[in-house]
């Protein structure tokens, strides 16, 4: 079954427009152009991947993403968000571009398309430029503050390390000897895990963080692994999500999780309370965590909120019985659409 869609991109100040015939031939991920009376199938290639949604949805969100950017850029009156958002902009619209810049009909759209990425660039730089510019000097901490936020930027640094060296470690296991069922949801062995733990906190992660790789890649057994890397998330001295993320992320479980458009717009609106280093690493997580389930969900029996049920509670600091359900249906949320953020 094949069905038309027409992609319109009001890309800035509603004066540029890209519209183009695409045939849906049932993979999200492929899209065969049908041109502008030419024949059928000259222009192929990957757009960026897309959700699990109708094509009519994914019109929906393509169009209300540019446009929540477009009203967002006028007033900056949040400028962490809008610097977030002109970043997404700009990546998406390098990432259509790319599909499109072998037809000679869209050479001048795209060098006006380009432009405009470049005009915003710019925006974005002085934006950033005015905020440093206005960031008042830091209070100089004691001593006993100074222990604190050390330790702190230890416990994040050893537990992000590990997490990406660790996950890739999974699936190198995976791949030699399969994929394991109910992998972050069973136990590890607890003084495995305890002997594992207390030597990577012991590692020096400015002078030599690649012991933590040397201990990692050392473990086969993935569910050691795993316990792991939910540990070190967990005991990261401030919590991943903070009350204020943690709210918008059940506000955004309370939701029509099958309303792509409204899901995407609070999860962006979650994701720009938190400090960019920790919505960088959130995504991460949630990425990794996506494509665990994408491509080896069948086997682990994981599927992306059932890794959301054990992965969540590492996030936050105490649990509400009240909320913590929809909580978990909102970080569910985040790893079933965490490739739309980059």
């Amino acid at each position: 079954m094949s069905i038309h869609i027409d992609f319109k991109f009001n890309l800035f100040e509603a004066d540029f427009y890209r519209t183009h015939q695409l045939k849906y031939q049932g993979d999200k991920n492929q899209l065969v152009s049908t041109g502008t009376g030419k024949e059928e199938g000259k222009l192929e290639g990957k757009l960026p991947k897309l959700p699990d949604a109708s094509p009519e949805d994914i019109n929906r969100i393509l169009h209300h993403d540019f446009e929540v950017v477009l009203g967002t850029i006028d007033s900056l009156s949040d400028k962490k968000r809008s610097i977030q958002k002109i970043r997404n902009l700009i990546s998406n619209m390098e990432e259509f571009s790319k599909v499109f810049k072998s037809e000679d009909e869209f050479d001048r759209e795209i060098e006006t398309g380009e432009k405009k990425v470049q005009e915003l660039e710019d925006l974005l730089s002085e934006v950033e430029k005015k905020e440093v510019e206005e960031k008042p000097a830091p209070a100089k901490l004691s001593k006993k503050e100074r222990k604190t936020e050390e330790e702190y930027r230890k416990s994040y640094q050893i537990a992000m390390r590990t997490f990406v060296k660790g996950f890739k470690q999974i699936l190198t296991e995976f791949k030699k000897k399969g994929a394991k069922e109910g992998i972050f949801r069973k136990s590890a062995d607890k003084p495995e895990l305890d002997k594992v733990l207390k030597r990577i906190r012991k590692v020096n992660i400015d002078k030599k963080p690649e012991k933590i790789d040397d201990i990692v890649s050392n473990i086969t057994d993935v569910h050691l692994i795993a316990g792991i890397l939910k540990d070190l998330i967990r005991k990261i001295d401030r919590p991943l999500i903070d009350k204020k993320a943690e709210d918008l992320f059940i506000e955004c479980g309370r939701l029509n999780l099958g309303d792509e458009v409204e899901v995407i717009t609070k999860l962006e609106e979650a994701l720009s309370e938190m400090p960019p280093e920790n919505r960088k690493d959130l995504v991460m997580i949630a990425r990794f965590l996506n494509s665990l389930s994408e491509y080896h969900g069948k086997e682990t029996k994981m599927n992306d909120f059932n890794l959301a049920l054990v992965w969540a509670p590492n996030f936050i600091k105490t649990q509400d019985p009240i909320t913590f359900k929809t909580y978990i249906d909102g970080i569910g949320a985040l790893i079933q659409y965490s490739e739309w953020w980059v």
